[in-house]
């Protein structure tokens, strides 16, 4: 199942434009340009993080990657355009910078993209069509909500270490629960090649 990063609206994996609110990633581009490449799982460009900040940040991807080795986490911080939601800004940046070439195909694309837009107080989070069907809008809402609070309480460092936290315990537990509904046995479904 693919999602339309505008409306939510189940889309076709090839779909060139989304049937119920018309969104098309091709004028996207067009309109925000090419994003630049991210090389580090965390890319702060607006300073949010002190430098030990950051190096945590890394070691906390490096331990969710160990976890779950086909999802690669990353970071970014940088102004985005305010006329756009986030998570249209995200998919823009998931698909232009090289986020999509590290899996094989869109439905087993399992990595993630979270974003702070310190200039107009905003954050996001998108994941690849792989683990659409695992981490639906509802799910991603409540670790956004949660970010959102402890954004404001304790800042960036702790508002991402509590979104590494949240996704590591969906996820896990998504991995039990599933080989479970069906019955199997030590099965790892998010960490397993088909």
């Amino acid at each position: 199942m693919l999602l339309c990063p505008y409306c939510n609206q189940e889309v076709i994996e090839d779909a060139p434009s989304c049937p119920g609110c018309q969104f098309e990633s091709a004028k996207l581009i067009q309109l925000l340009g090419p994003a630049p490449t991210l090389l580090e799982p965390v890319n702060d460009w607006r300073g949010i993080w002190k430098p030990k900040e950051i190096k945590a940040l890394i070691k906390k991807t490096e331990n969710f990657h160990y976890q779950f080795p086909k999802t690669n986490l990353f970071f970014v911080a940088r102004s985005f355009p305010e006329e756009f939601p986030m998570k249209v800004c995200l998919f823009h940046f998931f698909n232009s910078t090289g986020l999509t070439e590290l899996s094989k195909r869109l439905g087993q694309n399992q990595n993630i993209l979270i974003g702070f837009d310190p200039d107009n107080r905003r954050l996001g989070i998108i994941v690849g069509y792989g683990l659409e069907a695992y981490l639906v809008p509802h799910e991603l809402d409540h670790i956004l909500a949660q970010a959102e609070v402890a954004l404001t309480q304790n800042g960036y460092y702790k508002a991402a270490s509590l979104m590494i936290k949240t996704l590591q315990e969906k996820l896990t537990k998504i991995a039990i629960e599933i080989p479970d509904a069906y019955g199997l046995d030590n099965v790892d479904v998010l960490q397993s090649e088909y």
